[in-house]
């Protein structure tokens, strides 16, 4: 796997279009601020309209299982838990390109 990691407080449009320019399988955000829902929903709008919705999108951080759906509904492929090992992280993403038959 290759990351390419884009820094801090990037706007959705801004990791959408970095997503796009790098060619590449996932996109994964960490957040801890809390504004995950209209986050998550702004970068699943822009995905769709740069008819980039072949890009999984892994959410990570601090998200309460109330809020999953939500972000299910708005784009994201996984979630993975604020206390998930490194290991969980790789696995969720390589099933997600294994599913599509990249990997």
């Amino acid at each position: 796997m290759e990351v390419v990691y884009t820094g801090l407080y990037k706007a959705p449009n801004e990791v959408v279009s970095a997503a796009i320019q790098e060619d590449v399988d996932v996109i994964g955000v960490s957040l801890l601020s809390g504004s995950h829902v209209p986050l998550f929903r702004e970068l699943g709008r822009c995905l769709r309209e740069q008819k980039a919705e072949h890009i999984f999108v892994v959410a990570g951080g601090v998200i309460p299982e109330h809020d999953y759906t939500a972000l299910l509904d708005s784009g994201v492929d996984a979630i993975v838990p604020q206390e998930a090992r490194a290991d969980l992280i790789v696995t969720t993403i390589k099933n997600l390109v294994a599913a599509r038959g990249r990997i």
